[in-house]
């Protein structure tokens, strides 16, 4: 069965050749409203998060005074590359600052959740109020609830938060 693409009110629709039924557009999701609002704000939390780290980073190597300059050094690095140099560089500096540690482990696990998320092929319902979620790295399925990844939005926004509450200057040692 072959599917033919048209733009209809300035919005992409795929249809099937045999008939005029609608086959699949963007909003054509197995995710209810509510899971896709979640699934947004997983996204939105992180975006913030990963901005949050690399304040994190410049911060630890350089001072905000020199963000320009910390920006040519973090500007292509993952999230997870600029939490474990800032890692490095909390323990380098004071290994005994607990409160720094914990917020860029914070950080790390509710990017993962995220990816586990994100990054995940969400299906068709295994059962009922659930998506089944494929990791294609791992070859495994489970299953996700609006409430499931809701959760994830949470953890991500609560690590932006922890991270940004970190007094980054005084962690480091200029």
């Amino acid at each position: 069965m072959t599917k033919r693409r048209e733009v209809v009110d300035g919005q992409v629709r795929w249809f099937d050749d045999d008939s005029l039924t609608e086959f699949w557009h963007v909003k054509a999701t197995v995710l209810s409203d509510g899971a896709q609002q979640a699934l947004g704000l997983v996204a939105y939390w992180a975006a913030l998060l990963e901005q949050q780290m690399e304040i994190a980073l410049i911060d630890l190597m350089f001072g905000l005074a020199h963000y320009e300059r910390g920006r040519v050094m973090t500007r292509d690095l993952a999230a997870t590359a600029m939490i474990q140099r800032c890692k490095a560089l909390v323990k380098l500096e004071t290994p005994e600052d607990a409160g720094a540690l914990h917020a860029l482990e914070k950080a790390a696990t509710a990017l993962q959740k995220r990816n586990g998320i994100l990054h995940g092929a969400m299906g068709g319902h295994l059962s009922e109020g659930m998506v089944s979620v494929r990791n294609r790295k791992l070859g495994s399925i489970s299953e996700a609830s609006e409430a499931d990844i809701l959760a994830v939005a949470e953890a991500v926004f609560d690590a932006w938060m922890t991270v940004g509450n970190v007094p980054w200057h005084e962690v480091a040692k200029h």
